[in-house]
């Protein structure tokens, strides 16, 4: 069999086919390729707003999932309609729960201002209101009417108290009277008490009943009294009312007109709230307690003050979400996407040992922050946090987003419960596909609530128009970076470097944050003179450092091969040991590793012994390799006979866990050789799956596998035999280095595709393995006749054992 030319082993990207010296004279541009099915479903996900219309984009790290959703949503959304302020204000009659209201957008930073000059200005001119000529007239006016009616009733009093003997006594407001002397004074109790027995009795008969007789009056002095009290209040009140009203007309002129309807209701309720705190201006600062020293820390606040504060809270505007100069639908990306973050939180300040609350106090989260627009969400940490996760998906179900507490309530003052706002964002979850399923199957309100599913690719076809488009991209980053331009032979470097990393020689990868790491560590490497473009070098230094820096295990089990510690020969042949092949990955460095598979056979009854499978280190696919070559020996030797066979079978040295069915092939090889003691080149090393039916199946990263035991024979001398047997099926992966490519071309190693296990025995023994005849018989002198051969002697001689 002849080894795959040259041409075969790579998909190499000549620059002289780009259309570009260097990258200077494309225009930047990061576009979004190959993803027509993943476009049309976002679109249809972003147009729709029905409920339940939310998206999943799905797609493997590092494709630029979120770099292109959020190009995508934000280049829809400039063109939607801006939406409105959300705000907060004080519920008058239940103040626990604050007042949701939708404003036009920036009204509702107009209309704070506005009402924090309304306060601001009440507050200033109350006072100089009550100290004004105006007030001060009708004071008098008050005090006039009050102290004639005083005066009469004082008049009808005297007299009758007089005609009586005795005299008016006044004492906190009452009438009270005490006797009097002949020439109509006072008489002091030193004299009363001189009188006579008799005399003080009869005075003090005669001062009950006339006490009694001006009870009326007395009762009617306190009727001018509280009518007094009572018109000084109706005078404050009238003054603090006038000036409100003017204030909140002079407020609803200046708020645009759209926002009125709103705010009707709290500004009719702010003019109510202004009136009532004109008590607190009555009285001097100097007349109050001070400040509790626990406020010490801060600005020392007056009662007016404090009262002034309140005023501002009370009758404020909160802007919760302050949409002013805004352009389009907003466009959130959360990536911590914890409670508060996303449904706000309401912010308290420590007072007096409790925690006050106040609407002032609510801040909003990214829920609020996106409504009318559209919320990019990191699946993986928003689904982490499984009380998060049921909150959103409640919110999301009543449409509503709720501001709630999350304090210990004992240390609340004032706790609040705000009115719910709608939830009118578009929300999106990017995740990896894996997760998606997880919850589709495992979450009864997922597939509910997020009903489209964006799936983007992890290769594209390479076509010339993605290569271009993969070059625009290279420089964008470029000038993103600050980098010079690259040439077209570093283009060349890259898209090869692309289709490596998607394992496939017509494919590129969609990594694009991968490419773009590379792009900035060549130009790291490259930046001698900014005038210069960086070259196809730099991109290959760059793409050796990059692996370097993750060979110490490499490196460690190249030195213990090389050493003898690990046991691999590449020359000669052994009977019973093939060349396995493995990948081993370490963070984002894989590497390829050779394994010396071995196999023992002798006649028996108990077929194959797995020993990876024994010790536990062995994998489901890995055991399902070794139970598919029972199969095919069982129907390519031993279809009307039984199996007489015992074997056992190892990877040597192999301490780890072994997983997949990819060393099947040489699992089988070696098994062979063991049964029919041909022996088997140790030059060749051997990596496929094998069908029951004989086929060599396809199995990934060969490009990682081939390039292992090429270094491994380079490093010992490449003798001009030495090679790797493949699946055909995974030539279009193949992908391997310049190196390699060259020795290929010298014929100093050979890559070989094989399609059924006859073609790899054939090129491991030398000998022609055979097809079966008419008869089911095999050529005399073939592989396959030995084979057939040993297994019928072996079940003459354990035949009376099969059956039991």
């Amino acid at each position: 069999m002849e080894p795959l030319p040259a041409s075969a082993l790579s998909a190499p990207c000549d620059p002289a086919t780009l259309s570009f010296s260097h990258t200077g004279e494309l225009e930047p541009r990061e576009e979004i390729v190959g993803q027509a099915r993943a476009l049309r479903a976002l679109d249809l996900g972003l147009s729709l707003r029905a409920d339940g219309f939310n998206l999943f984009v799905a797609g493997a790290p590092r494709t630029g999932k979120r770099s292109i959703l959020r190009r995508l949503v934000a280049a829809r959304a400039v063109s939607e309609r801006v939406p409105p302020d959300l705000c907060y204000v004080h519920n008058f009659d239940e103040p626990e729960r604050p007042l949701f209201l939708r404003l036009p957008p920036g009204c509702g930073r107009v209309a704070r201002a506005e009402l924090e000059r309304t306060v601001t200005e009440f507050t200033r001119r109350l006072p100089l209101a009550f100290e004004g000529e105006s007030f001060a007239q009708r004071a008098a006016a008050v005090a006039e009417r009050a102290a004639g009616d005083r005066d009469r009733l004082f008049e009808v009093v005297e007299q009758l108290v007089k005609a009586a003997a005795f005299r008016l006594v006044q004492a906190g407001g009452n009438l009270d009277v005490i006797a009097a002397n002949p020439d109509g004074s006072a008489m002091s109790e030193a004299a009363f008490s001189e009188l006579p027995a008799a005399a003080r009795a009869e005075l003090d008969a005669r001062r009950r009943s006339l006490q009694l007789s001006l009870e009326p009056h007395a009762v009617r002095l306190h009727e001018i009294t509280r009518a007094e009290e009572q018109a000084r209040e109706r005078l404050f009140e009238e003054t603090a009312h006038d000036l409100a009203r003017v204030l909140v007309i002079e407020a609803r002129a200046r708020i645009p007109e759209a926002a009125l309807p709103e705010l009707v209701r709290h500004l009719v309720a702010v003019e109510r709230a202004l009136v009532l705190s004109a008590a607190a201006w009555l009285r001097p600062d100097a007349d109050d307690e001070d400040d509790d020293a626990a406020e010490a820390e801060t600005a020392p606040r007056t009662p007016r003050n404090r009262v002034r504060e309140s005023l501002l809270t009370r009758c404020g505007v909160h802007v919760l979400v302050d949409r002013a100069g805004e352009t389009g639908a907003p466009v959130i990306e959360e990536s911590n996407p914890t409670y508060a973050n996303l449904f706000g939180r309401i912010e308290r300040r420590a007072h007096l040992g409790a925690l006050e609350t106040s609407v002032a106090g609510m801040r909003p989260g990214a829920l609020q922050r996106a409504s009318g627009g559209y919320l990019i969400l990191d699946a993986v940490a928003l689904v982490e946090n499984e009380a998060t996760w049921a909150a959103v998906k409640r919110a999301l179900r009543s449409g509503e987003v709720r501001l709630e507490e999350d304090a210990d309530d004992r240390m609340v003052v004032g706790s609040l419960q705000p009115e719910s706002s709608p939830l009118e964002a578009k929300l999106l979850l990017v995740g990896p596909p894996e997760l998606y399923l997880q919850l589709f199957e495992e979450d009864e309100a997922f597939a509910d609530l997020f009903k489209v599913k964006v799936e983007l690719d992890d290769t594209l076809e390479r076509t010339p128009e993605h290569e271009l488009a993969l070059a625009r991209f290279v420089a964008a980053a470029a000038r993103d970076l600050g980098l010079p331009p690259f040439g077209a032979d570093a283009v060349a470097r890259l898209i090869e470097q692309s289709s490596r990393d998607a394992r496939h020689q017509r494919r590129l990868s969609a990594q694009l944050g991968r490419l773009r790491d590379l792009v900035a560590e060549a130009g790291h490497g490259g930046r001698a003179s900014p005038a210069v473009p960086i070259s196809g070098q730099d991109v290959d230094r760059a793409i050796e450092a990059r692996a370097e820096r993750g060979r110490l295990l490499e490196r460690t089990l190249g030195r213990l091969l090389d050493e003898g510690v690990l046991r691999v020969r590449t020359e000669g042949v052994e009977t019973g040991t093939a060349n396995g092949l493995a990948v081993l990955t370490v963070g984002d460095h894989a590497f390829g590793q050779v394994l010396r598979v071995t196999a023992r056979a002798r006649p028996g009854r108990f077929g194959l012994v797995d020993i990876e499978r024994e010790v536990g280190l062995g994998g489901p696919s890995h055991s399902k390799g070794l139970l598919l070559l029972s199969g095919y020996l069982s129907g390519r030797y031993a279809r009307e006979t039984p199996l007489a066979l015992h074997a056992s079978i190892a990877a040597e040295q192999s301490h780890g866990p072994i997983e997949g069915d990819s060393a099947s092939l040489a699992e089988l090889c070696a098994l062979l050789s063991a049964v029919s003691g041909v022996p088997l080149r140790q030059d060749l090393a051997i990596t496929g799956a094998v069908s029951q039916l004989g086929e060599v199946l396809a199995v990934g990263d060969v490009t990682i596998k081939i390039e292992g035991f090429f270094q491994l024979c380079e490093r010992r001398g490449l003798t001009g035999t030495q090679g790797v047997l493949v699946p055909r099926s995974t030539l279009s992966g193949l992908m391997l280095r310049r190196e390699l490519v060259l020795a290929a071309q010298a014929g100093r190693f050979h890559v070989y595709a094989v399609d059924n296990v006859d073609e790899a025995l054939a090129l491991l023994t030398g000998i022609s393995s055979g097809s079966q005849g008419p008869d089911g018989r095999f050529p005399p002198g073939s592989l396959n006749a030995r084979i057939v051969a040993t297994f019928e002697r072996w079940v003459e001689r354990v035949g009376p054992t099969l059956g039991a």
